[in-house]
């Protein structure tokens, strides 16, 4: 919750696997971003998350989405087994 309460924030939709299974209910995350009106509600537009020792980049500094690297991505696939 923020300084006036509950916000809520608009993470994207390209959040790898693995972060969105390391979030959950109750953990300290901090979030850096900026506040936006959508539609007569204001959204917290996520720019970084920070929890566990871990940064998360959710946007370039001009509000673009950023999207998992190919590595991420097939760093994902190792851990999985990879193609088989």
């Amino acid at each position: 919750s923020g300084q006036n309460g509950v916000v809520d924030a608009h993470v994207g939709t390209f959040l790898t696997k693995d972060v969105r299974e390391a979030l959950h209910m109750g953990l300290p995350i901090q979030i850096v971003g900026a506040m936006q009106d959508i539609r007569g509600k204001q959204y917290l537009m996520a720019r970084q998350l920070i929890f566990g020792g871990r940064l998360v980049t959710v946007r370039s500094e001009h509000g673009l989405l950023a999207r998992p690297t190919h590595a991420a991505k097939a760093a994902a696939s190792d851990s999985n087994g990879g193609a088989r």
